[in-house]
């Protein structure tokens, strides 16, 4: 039993043998970093107790990758795809860039995860387990929820662990993780130490710590025996700094230059390591370990901590250097994207590129964010203000709409661009429509929609038809005959 944890331990222990009778759940927990989320899902993998396990981790670098999550979740079983109905198949299979072709919709997709789930899970039981959920990509976060939300009979038990705070969308039942309280934390202290602890001590060190397991066993590891016993005075300040990945950094420091660039790379691309020179130095200082056959960041902090322990400098190129070594075109554009230092039109055009791709596979998100960036490596004014238009109108579709704001606001068509302008004014006004401004809807739609007659009818048409809408739902009866007008 994990310590402290004993109520989170049963609430698992309850939510998995509930798929022997064919019931399914799920549970989010939540805690600050550090505060034993991580432990957690390592206790929830041993008491699977020959269930099926399916996992994932959400990291920044692939959070503005479609599917990311959700491809590395599913990966074990993709094989068993030929099972599902054939809307169901194609949409997954083209979600996963495991076939060619759009993904279509998110509600096809969606249901393609929560029938496949319930596939594996009879065969004795599925676990689902999906650590750092705060950085899962949106749309694998969208098509878990619409699973989730469903889940009833199937025998599959979900559960994420993640910081607070979450989308809103995400709804399911949530268990914060408490700080550990004195006694906890002397338990740890002496079971990290392998020493005795001075009361006095565990207090200051608990106080400092705020309780957080990680802070608690990585100080544990960097005071002396006089120190921890009491019998020196423990350092001022301690090796704890403002932020939890302090402890980190300095363990990365004390490593080889190539070891640190090991590290860097594999911060960089956020995956598992499957080998690189100098890495073993990474793993004797507890950086890494090793699990199913792979090497992997013992902590996501860690991840952390070496990326921004590193220069710009350094960080662009260990993108550069990845860039070179990726196949997948998305993978490919990102890096290229992270590593540019200023405006640089062929990275712009790999990343509309990939963020096309996202569009077409029904990851709205990723290729708001990837036509956000390429327009900010864009010299063509026009160019740029059609890109930032791009992305607006993806954030929007993602329920972003802030960043759709944001990106419309920022797109400025060249003097005489009449076509981008009318195509900005249509999305504000159809914006402004949908979170219920109808006066100021109406008030572009009908301007510009009537401007736009001779250059683009269907458009115009388009934009009469919606100013129409909004006139209604003012209860605005002359403005629905003037918006008829204007499309006569």
């Amino acid at each position: 039993m994990l310590i402290a944890r004993a109520a989170e331990c049963a609430t698992i222990d309850a939510l998995i043998g509930a798929t022997g009778s064919g019931r399914s759940g799920a549970v989010l927990l939540l805690g600050a970093p550090g505060a034993g989320k991580s432990a957690l899902l390592g206790y929830a993998r041993q008491a699977a107790d020959g269930r099926t396990v399916l996992r994932a981790t959400g990291v920044p670098a692939e959070q503005d990758l479609p599917y990311a999550g959700l491809h590395e979740l599913l990966r074990p079983v993709v094989h068993r795809v030929d099972r599902l109905p054939a809307p169901q198949r194609a949409a997954l299979t083209a979600a996963l860039a495991l076939a060619d072709g759009a993904a279509g919709d998110r509600f096809t997709v969606s249901a393609a995860v929560l029938t496949l789930l319930a596939e594996v899970a009879g065969d004795g039981g599925l676990v689902c387990l999906i650590d750092d959920a705060h950085w899962l990509d949106r749309s694998t976060m969208d098509a878990l929820m619409f699973a989730v939300r469903r889940l009833d009979a199937e025998g599959v038990a979900v559960i994420l662990a993640a910081r607070p705070p979450l989308h809103p969308d995400v709804t399911v039942p949530a268990l914060t993780l408490p700080p550990l309280d004195a006694d906890a934390a002397v338990e740890l202290l002496r079971g990290r130490s392998g020493m005795p602890v001075a009361g006095a001590v565990a207090a200051t060190l608990t106080a400092a710590a705020e309780g957080n397991p990680l802070a608690l066993g990585e100080l544990a590891g960097l005071l002396t025996a006089d120190q921890l016993t009491g019998r020196v005075p423990l350092p001022d300040p301690l090796p704890i700094g403002t932020g939890l990945d302090r402890a980190f950094r300095h363990r990365i420091r004390e490593l080889p230059e190539a070891t640190r660039a090991a590290l860097l790379l594999a911060a960089v691309e956020g995956t598992e390591i499957t080998g690189g020179a100098g890495l073993d130095a990474a793993e004797a200082a507890g950086l890494l370990r090793v699990r199913d056959g792979r090497l992997e960041f013992r902590h996501p902090l860690i991840r952390s901590a070496v990326y921004r322990d590193a220069t710009e400098s350094e960080r662009r190129a260990a993108h550069r250097t990845m860039a070179g070594r990726m196949a997948d075109p998305d993978r490919r554009a990102r890096h290229l994207g992270a590593a540019a230092l200023g405006p640089d039109d062929a990275v712009a055009g790999l990343l509309a590129d990939a963020a096309h791709r996202a569009a077409r596979r029904g990851a709205p998100a990723e290729a708001a964010a990837a036509y956000r960036r390429s327009a900010q490596l864009t010299t063509d004014r026009g160019v740029r203000a059609a890109r930032l238009v791009d992305s607006a109108e993806e954030a929007w579709r993602a329920g972003q709409s802030r960043a759709a704001y944001a990106a419309l606001d920022e797109a400025e068509p060249p003097a005489g661009d009449e076509p981008l302008t009318d195509r900005i004014a249509h999305l504000r006004g159809r914006f402004e429509l949908r979170r219920g401004v109808v006066t100021e809807a109406y008030r572009i739609l009908l301007e510009r929609g009537a401007a736009a007659a001779r250059r683009d009818p269907v458009r115009a048409l388009a934009m009469l038809a919606e100013a129409a809408d909004a006139a209604s739902l003012a209860g605005d009866i002359p403005g629905i005959a003037a918006a008829g007008r204007a499309a006569a």
